[in-house]
């Protein structure tokens, strides 16, 4: 169960209160920035962490890692089977009349919040939940009777590294528009890490933010690996950029070292459709003046 008491959040991280430094950045949006030092790291032994956005006491975002278990069973063809399940999830929950940026993903329209990249805009023209949502889960599903373990990985922050997270919170009978850039860790076998490196909002209300907009780096000073993502999907490849990368342009490239195709990016989002792609492995290659970014896909 998600906590939330301000007494948790005093006597857990009162000396990393402490140490926060708050400085407002001059802009024409009035950007108020937080630098979290250090980092906050949680996992399932720690936690929850409580962040104010404002500094009005009152609760706007909730970060926690908790670990999940248990067992069930089914049929399949008529024949029953047990199964267990394990692992561990990285949860964002908004205060009142806040939300979270994303959107509603899968045939179970489970709500998924978007890893941003700096410079994206996050504005009430995007999607928000006021609910409890995960910013990624990693685990196993295990059927004994026929040998078979499903591994669950889920959420576009899984296994990312300083993406920012957009949000909204209420501040009396205003609302506010902020980014928290996070990481989270997958690779300690223990379950999963959620970092926690800094934060900022607009103070003018109902006014965008910028995903990195007010940070000491600010947006055109981030490695260009994390103004790029590349997402493969079952019948196409979505690529988004940063406004400042548009001009560059993407290309598909076989194993055999073929360009099967090229295209200029235009927009912060891009779609390449794979319907008429041979099954196969092939390289995504985004090409920029400050550099590159690959991936490599399957197209089944």
């Amino acid at each position: 169960m998600m906590k939330s008491s301000k007494s948790s959040k005093i006597k857990s991280y009162s000396a990393v209160a402490s140490s926060l430094l708050m400085s407002g950045f001059a802009s024409a949006q009035n950007i108020q920035y937080t630098d979290v030092n250090p980092d906050v790291i949680l996992d399932k032994t720690s936690g929850p962490f409580e962040l104010d956005m404002n500094n009005d006491t009152g609760i706007d975002m909730t970060f926690e890692v908790a670990s999940f278990n248990g067992n069930g069973s089914s049929t399949y063809m008529g024949i029953p089977f047990t199964f267990v399940y394990n692992g561990s999830q990285a949860n964002a929950l908004p205060g009142p009349s806040g939300g979270v940026q994303g959107q509603v993903v899968g045939s179970s329209s489970t709500f998924g919040i978007t890893a941003l990249n700096g410079g994206d805009a996050i504005t009430s023209a995007n999607n928000f939940s006021s609910q409890s949502a995960a910013l990624g889960v990693k685990g196993t599903v295990s059927v004994p009777a026929f040998n078979i373990n499903y591994n669950i990985n889920q959420g576009e922050f899984l296994g990312v590294s300083q993406k920012f997270m957009g949000m909204k919170f209420s501040a009396g009978a205003s609302i506010h528009y902020g980014w928290v850039r996070l990481s989270l860790d997958t690779l300690d076998p223990s379950g999963l890490k959620l970092i926690i490196h800094d934060y900022a909002y607009n103070a003018n209300p109902d006014e965008q933010i910028l995903a990195g907009e007010g940070s000491v780096s600010g947006i055109n000073q981030v490695a260009i690996e994390n103004k790029v993502t590349i997402k493969p999907m079952l019948d196409q490849i979505n690529i988004n950029v940063t406004p400042d990368l548009i001009g560059g342009m993407v290309k598909l490239i076989s194993m055999d070292g073929k360009e099967v195709y090229a295209v200029k990016i235009t927009d912060v989002n891009t779609e390449i459709i794979l319907n008429d792609r041979t099954t196969g492995i092939y390289q995504v290659q985004t090409i920029f003046d400050q550099g590159q970014v690959s991936k490599k896909i399957y197209v089944r």
